[in-house]
C-alpha cells in the first residue's frame, strides 16, 4: 500500500486563490479616497491571512490534517508489519566490526 501524499503539497490554484484574497490584489491604491472605512480596510487585509477558506490559516490547517493522516496511516502501516516480530530486551547487544571499526563497546 503506498502513501499518497499529494494532498499535502501546496497546488498553484491553491497559492493562486489566497494571492486572488491578498491586500495587493483587492484594496484600491488609496481605499479611503475611494471610500472605504478604515475597518473594511482592516478587515481586507487580514482577510486573505485568516479566513475560513483560502486563506493562509486555512491551507496551514488543511495540510497539517493531511500531514497527520498521512503519518498516522504510515504508523498503522508499520504496525501491521511488526505484528509478529518479537523484541527480547534481555539480549545482550551485538558486537559489529565493519573495517576494523567496533560499533559496539567490547566487554
Amino acid at each position: 500500500m503506498a502513501l499518497n501524499l499529494t494532498q499535502t503539497r501546496v497546488s498553484n490554484s491553491e497559492k493562486q486563490e489566497i494571492v486572488d484574497k491578498s491586500p495587493e490584489s483587492v484594496l484600491p491604491l488609496n481605499p479611503t479616497a475611494q471610500g472605504w472605512t478604515g475597518q473594511a480596510i482592516k478587515r481586507q487585509l487580514s482577510i486573505y491571512v485568516t479566513d475560513e477558506q483560502a486563506s493562509v490559516l486555512a491551507l496551514v490547517a488543511n495540510k497539517f490534517d493531511n500531514v497527520s493522516d498521512a503519518l498516522g496511516a504510515l504508523e498503522t502501516l508499520v504496525d501491521s508489519k511488526n505484528s509478529g516480530v518479537h523484541y527480547d530486551d534481555d539480549l545482550p547487544p551485538v558486537n559489529l566490526r565493519y573495517n576494523n571499526l567496533t560499533y559496539f563497546d567490547e566487554d
